[in-house]
């Protein structure tokens, strides 16, 4: 299991942002990726002290198990 905890945009002053083709190259998105999703982004407020994010949200992940992934794991601690 893996973890990280992530910034979340704070809810009283978060507004809809749509990316410049600069910022969709630099994190190699294709704008048709976005499908018409919508993103945002926090403009900064009293709540979150100017910083447009209030709080974390974590990000978890999961590997199920496997026997060609547990004999994975083993051999990679023998190697320790």
């Amino acid at each position: 299991m893996a973890q990280r905890l992530v910034r979340t945009i704070c809810a009283n002053c978060k507004e809809e942002y749509s990316p410049s083709d600069e910022e969709l190259d630099r994190i190699k998105l294709k704008k048709s990726r976005l499908n018409g999703k919508k993103l945002f982004q926090g403009k900064g407020c009293s709540q979150c002290r100017n910083t447009g994010y209030h709080g974390r949200t974590g990000i978890f992940e999961l590997i199920p198990m496997s026997r060609s992934i547990g004999g994975w794991f083993l051999i990679m601690l023998m190697k320790i």
